[in-house]
């Protein structure tokens, strides 16, 4: 991967685990946190996406389905992850970087069940080292 490659996912992952940790610092509810949070990420997301919106080229139904199903389950998903953030018993810092260590785990099995993309040796040792590290921040 390049530098820019690099420099843009530090970007995204700093937007995913800033926003949950400012939604918990606000002292809003968790439905507040996730609803402001995720409509203003859908105008966004529409306002950046306009030409491939307006080309014309609707997705098949197939593609549809999917992208319904995905958006469920992240909706539960953005629902629960504020819930536990806003709870002042659930320390936030590490209640992210366990999250965001999951999603490191659990994107390379997604991959290979529906891209049948197989983990290297080195990137299953990664996600060795990855549920080594949830169970340590678990203590």
């Amino acid at each position: 991967m390049n530098a820019g490659t690099i420099i843009t996912a530090a970007f995204i992952a700093l937007g995913f685990v800033s926003w949950v940790i400012v939604g918990s610092y606000s002292k809003a509810s968790a439905g507040w946190v996730g609803t402001i949070v995720m409509g203003f990420t859908a105008i966004v997301v529409a306002l950046l996406s306009g030409k491939q919106l307006m080309s014309g080229q609707l997705p098949g139904m197939k593609a549809i389905t999917y992208l319904v199903i995905a958006g469920v389950i992240n909706g539960i998903a953005v629902y629960l992850y504020s819930l536990k953030a806003t709870s002042p018993l659930i320390p936030t810092g590490v209640f992210v970087v366990i999250v965001s260590v999951l999603m490191a785990v659990f994107a390379p099995c997604v991959d290979w069940i529906l891209n049948s993309k197989i983990l290297s040796l080195q990137q299953g040792v990664g996600v060795c080292f990855a549920v080594l590290s949830i169970y340590l921040l678990a203590k």
